[in-house]
């Protein structure tokens, strides 16, 4: 009984610095979206001052922006997905008995739709949050 509290304990306390690290990587990738669409937005500069001459509306003028970070989202969790492809292939046979027998490259083949689903989203999703922030703040429309 010891043991398996040890163990749930353990688990917890991974599980909540998992956490912890995940919603740091999140921020630092919307901090580095928000800074690329910022510098996007200066380097457009003029066309957006012609955009605003001839009337263009807000959402015509930041909806380039809002495309670049959803693809600067998708092309991040493709890149992702190979390089997880590429280190989990490394350690597959290496994981096997660090986990009891559990090969962590077959389980990610084996949910790689899953996966892939969960990154794309969320990488397409961060990508247009940080585009949302940066043309609210930076594009003066």
């Amino acid at each position: 009984e010891e043991a398996i509290n040890k163990l749930s304990s353990v688990l917890n306390t991974s599980r909540n610095a998992g956490f912890f690290v995940s919603a740091i990587l999140a921020f630092i990738a919307i901090l580095v979206a928000y800074n690329t669409v910022r510098v996007a937005i200066y380097n457009s500069k003029d066309e957006i001052a012609v955009m605003q001459l001839v009337g263009a509306s807000r959402s015509f003028i930041r909806g380039p922006f809002l495309v670049e970070g959803f693809l600067h989202g998708l092309i991040s969790a493709g890149f992702t997905i190979l390089v997880l492809w590429g280190l989990l292939f490394w350690a597959g046979e290496k994981t096997v008995s660090a986990f009891g027998g559990l090969n962590i490259y077959t389980y990610f083949t084996s949910n790689i739709f899953q996966i892939s689903l969960i990154l794309i989203v969320c990488g397409a999703m961060l990508g247009m949050l940080s585009a949302q922030f940066a043309t609210k703040r930076y594009l003066k429309v």
